[in-house]
């Protein structure tokens, strides 16, 4: 009886291994998944031979782009086609985002050398800056992105620029009527303890908002208040409407 159990012993891993040579391999299921489900279609789902190379293909939806391929929460392939070596059950999640369009917008910004010289140059203490933002549908919301951009100033290699308000000021509400009338409403820190004081500082302002506002179509005058109130820095009070022809 102890020799039968050897001689089995001895048999098993070439019964095993014949097993793997002729393919009876175990199978490995591979579920692929789309998320969000309207975000695109995914291909390659089904049963594997354990340490076969498998392909996954995701194929966005129209005004969708393919993000990732996700495995248990982690990003692990970025390519619409994904290979790779089966060796468990796995499953896949295919990434998708809505397709976003670019526009490109101006940030009136100080000049560096007007300010310093006095010399002020077609857009008088500012120029403009381009750069590209995501295009959101309503007006209002691509205003108030543009002057959050603003508020963070230009690149500091852009030496011939300068930043005409602080970084902790923020932009509370913006509202545009049917005038074409942009209400821009500010934080108190408009007039905090970084301001410099003198009339300079506020003109470059008013310049910087008020051609950062009106360059887009639906907007012909600006006014800013602070939390409510009307604008003022000692030299002058922002209490109508500016539009461009105003402070150049």
């Amino acid at each position: 009886m102890k020799k039968k159990i050897l001689i089995l012993a001895l048999l098993l891993p070439v019964f095993l291994l014949s097993l793997s040579i002729f393919g009876c391999e175990e199978e490995q299921r591979l579920d692929v998944s789309a998320e969000p489900e309207e975000g695109g279609s995914v291909e390659g789902a089904g049963s594997y031979e354990q340490r076969k190379e498998v392909e996954v293909k995701a194929v966005p939806a129209e005004g969708y782009v393919f993000a990732g391929w996700q495995k248990e929460g982690e990003i692990v392939g970025t390519e619409d086609v994904y290979r790779f070596t089966i060796e468990r059950d796995i499953s896949l999640v295919a990434l998708f985002e809505e397709e976003l369009e670019y526009v490109t917008v101006d940030l009136f910004f100080g000049c560096s050398e007007a300010i310093h010289t006095g010399d002020t140059g077609e857009y008088g203490y500012v120029t403009p800056y381009s750069i590209e933002i995501s295009e959101p549908e309503a007006p209002e919301t691509l205003l108030r992105i543009t002057l959050e951009e603003l508020i963070k100033g230009p690149p500091p290699e852009e030496e011939a620029y300068s930043a005409v308000v602080y970084e902790t000021l923020e932009v509370l509400a913006v509202n545009i009527d049917k005038e074409k009338v942009a209400e821009i409403v500010v934080s108190e820190e408009m007039f905090g303890e970084q301001w410099p004081g003198g009339s300079l500082p506020g003109t470059v302002f008013m310049q910087s908002v008020v051609l950062t506002a009106t360059q887009f179509p639906e907007v012909d005058a600006v006014i800013v208040t602070v939390e409510g109130e009307l604008w003022d820095d000692s030299h002058r009070i922002w209490e109508a409407p500016v539009g461009p022809q105003d402070v150049i």
